[in-house]
């Protein structure tokens, strides 16, 4: 999927959960940027200390978020990241997990330029 594709289903997702929710769709894309980036901060620290528990909870509340807003590349990540922590593949889960962040950190560029670009985020 290109970028064009991809920032039009994460509108269009987020704008039906904002309207789902009643609330504005800003609110809502930095409610889920703010909390997103805290799930994979406790990912990466949970990983790092090879807590089976931890890193399955953070990975399934990232992915669980993200395929909610159409952020549909970093959900699947976390899903598989959060199999691979539960059968305690911390090499494999942790791996998973930098690809994370960097889709992570593409996602908000999508987000910032359709803000900037279109008003309508």
């Amino acid at each position: 999927m290109n970028a064009d594709a991809r920032r039009a289903v994460m509108m269009a997702a987020f704008q039906a959960l904002a309207t789902d929710i009643g609330d504005d769709v800003h609110s809502v894309m930095d409610l889920y940027v703010e909390c997103t980036a805290e799930a994979l901060d406790r990912l990466s620290a949970a990983l790092a200390a090879q807590s089976i528990e931890e890193s399955a909870r953070a990975a399934h509340a990232c992915a669980g978020s993200s395929l909610l807003c159409g952020v549909r590349r970093l959900g699947r990540l976390c899903e598989r990241i959060e199999r691979a922590a539960c059968v305690g593949r911390f090499d494999l889960a942790s791996a998973l997990c930098r690809r994370a962040c960097g889709e992570f950190a593409a996602v908000q560029t999508i987000l910032r330029d359709a803000r900037e670009t279109t008003g309508a985020l």
